[in-house]
């Protein structure tokens, strides 16, 4: 009996290449939509926290240090590190310093060493959440923040950042 090789013939060479050209092309679709994906939703965060100091720098303008310091106290309370802004990527963190980078109110317990006095820097960084954060299990401890720093009149620092645990979930998803 003579077999023919399906292997061998010339129509299962052409059709296994084909397929193999599909699956390399399905690949790079998939990783240019989890790259535009991922580099839009940054782009958005960045766009929220740059929104959010232009109008935290308008309210010192207006209102001075002591209405400031206010508004940042009033934002930044406990329950902010699991609830706060939770429609967005995730809870903001506020930070308000005099000169010597003293907090004035906030809620991170210093100054990052990442900024330093120029009048607008950009960073993320990971902090570590106290314990006793109500919203916070045992594993969330440490939280990724992409964050902004402006310096403003008269000495005063600020830094505002946003929790990345909702880009991370997402990124991990896809």
């Amino acid at each position: 009996m003579n077999r023919i090789s399906l292997s061998g013939t010339t129509a299962f060479r052409l059709a296994m290449r084909y397929a193999g050209f599909v699956c390399l092309l399905t690949i790079a679709c998939f990783a240019v939509i989890y790259w535009a994906t991922i580099s839009q939703l940054r782009t958005q965060i960045d766009a929220g926290l740059r929104a959010e100091t232009s109008a935290l720098t308008r309210l010192y303008a207006l209102k001075g240090i002591n209405g400031l310091q206010q508004v940042i106290a009033a934002l930044s309370t406990t329950k902010g590190l699991a609830e706060s802004d939770t429609g967005d990527a995730g809870p903001r963190q506020y930070l308000l310093t005099d000169s010597s980078f003293k907090i004035l109110a906030g809620s991170l317990d210093s100054w990052p060493v990442r900024f330093n006095s120029e009048s607008m820097a950009w960073a993320t960084f990971s902090i570590h959440a106290g314990r006793n954060q109500p919203g916070l299990d045992h594993q969330h401890h440490h939280i990724e923040l992409r964050a902004v720093a402006v310096s403003l009149q008269g000495g005063y620092h600020l830094l505002v950042g946003q929790s990345l645990d909702e880009l991370t979930e997402l990124r991990n998803t896809i």
